[in-house]
């Protein structure tokens, strides 16, 4: 029947009201630390190391760049240089959007060292799913026959993360028309296997 709407987030256990209530907690990682600047007594590590960033929190990353101790430029640098080794053998890269990327950085910094905080995730870098459009870069769905389809507005979800002064780093493979893990350019490999 197409009369009615299917359910938007399907969790049978759902019906348990201990269920019910732990799902409908806070989680604890949105918990504030207590600390107001947790890392401000942290010495500052050097960005540059293999790793350092890659597996920080955002809340660690947006700590990170309000305490002064790396900036949306060089969090942006590291995510575009990873994505550029990483790709060959992951092969989940359409479309790296480095100027536009950079362009988002640099205003990033300026606004959060004016004291313009757009909230947790300004300054962080992001990777779409190439199914969200994004105006100058083609939105593929991973298939052939639209490998250089654009469009001229951006999907909500791209405005709102700007909107929010998240930084676009890339356009991310899915399967061909979002089935699977093929798309147009072969096989998306995960990292952990």
């Amino acid at each position: 029947q197409y009369d009615s709407l299917p359910s938007s987030r399907f969790d049978p256990e759902m019906a348990d009201p201990a269920v019910k209530l732990r799902a409908s907690a806070r989680p604890i990682w949105l918990e504030e630390s207590g600390d107001e600047n947790p890392t401000s007594n942290q010495p500052a590590s050097d960005p540059a190391v293999p790793g350092e960033l890659s597996f920080q929190t955002i809340r660690e990353l947006g700590q990170r760049l309000r305490a002064k101790q790396t900036t949306s430029v060089q969090l942006t640098e590291h995510c575009l240089k990873a994505l550029e080794e990483k790709n060959p053998t992951l092969n989940c890269v359409v479309t790296l959007t480095k100027d536009l990327a950079l362009k988002q950085a640099e205003r990033a910094d300026k606004e959060l060292a004016s004291g313009h905080d757009r909230g947790p995730l300004h300054g962080i870098p992001w990777g779409a799913k190439d199914l969200i459009s994004v105006t100058g870069y083609p939105t593929t769905w991973g298939a052939t026959q639209f490998r250089e389809q654009q469009f001229v507005t951006d999907a909500r979800v791209a405005q709102r993360l700007d909107e929010a002064g998240a930084v676009l780093v890339a356009k991310l493979s899915l399967g061909a028309l979002a089935m699977g893990d093929k798309w147009f350019n072969g096989q998306t490999k995960n990292p952990w296997n």
